[in-house]
């Protein structure tokens, strides 16, 4: 999960806030609140600093600065994630041969998931 510190930095990295008439910290708040299930927690020293941050609150970010954000501060999950998502482990390797509710995933031999047709 990003903390503030860094969102700030990575919100001054790949997108313009000067451009927009925002602070780095206002994107940063901005994107992480857009990001959902995240509520950023405010640490103002002084009411300016507080006031600024607020302004999150009147802020929508477009899409492709949530995507730069996104893609920028995305973690390689590495091993054992990768490992563990190349097989299929949890159904003995007879996915194929088994007939899955729909709501139900199958692991593809590459490592992603795909719906299995119901």
């Amino acid at each position: 999960m990003p903390c503030a510190i860094h969102g700030v930095a990575v919100a001054q990295e790949h997108v313009d806030p000067e451009s927009a008439g925002l602070s780095s910290s206002v994107v940063a708040l901005a994107w992480l609140r857009a990001r959902g299930g995240v509520i950023p927690i405010l640490g103002a020293r002084t009411a300016q600093q507080l006031a600024d941050n607020l302004a999150c609150l009147d802020v929508s970010l477009p899409p492709d600065a949530l995507a730069r954000l996104d893609e920028a501060t995305r973690i390689a999950l590495g091993f054992p994630h990768d490992f563990l998502a190349s097989a299929d482990f949890v159904l003995g390797g007879m996915s194929g041969q088994l007939d899955l509710p729909p709501d139900r995933v199958a692991p593809l031999s590459a490592g992603m998931l795909s719906a299995v047709p119901g």
